[in-house]
């Protein structure tokens, strides 16, 4: 993360279809420093390295699921998961007894997912 700009928040997308980090990005704007993880396992690996302000992850993915990335950082960062099927997510964290803001994708309104990002972001120590 060496190009990132002092003061804005870090924010770690991972996902394995680019497109979808190219649409999160675009979606959230020039406001953040974002790095990108293509798999849980590597975002995991990255969050643990790094200091992010907030993790924002799918759950469908090879290798390490979004369920297994939001219990492997419980208590290392925030994260917020945004999925195709946001019912199975929810199903599958309730098991295993977490809690983590959960986004459809597509979006039908852009505004509370940017609103959340903000409020989870905004107070995090640089």
């Amino acid at each position: 993360m060496s190009d990132r700009q002092p003061g804005l928040p870090n924010v770690l997308l991972i996902d394995d279809e680019p497109v979808n980090m190219d649409l999160m990005e675009r979606f959230l704007g020039k406001g953040y420093n974002f790095v990108r993880a293509s798999d849980g396992e590597e975002g995991v690996a990255r969050a643990k390295n790094d200091k992010f302000d907030l993790v924002i992850t799918d759950n469908q993915m090879p290798k390490m699921n979004g369920v297994a990335v939001v219990k492997e950082l419980k208590g290392v960062v925030p994260v917020i998961m945004v999925t195709a099927s946001p019912a199975e997510a929810d199903r599958e964290m309730r098991k295993e007894n977490l809690t983590v803001p959960v986004f459809s994708r597509p979006f039908e309104s852009l505004e509370p997912f940017q609103k959340k990002v903000a409020e989870m972001t905004k107070n995090r120590p640089r």
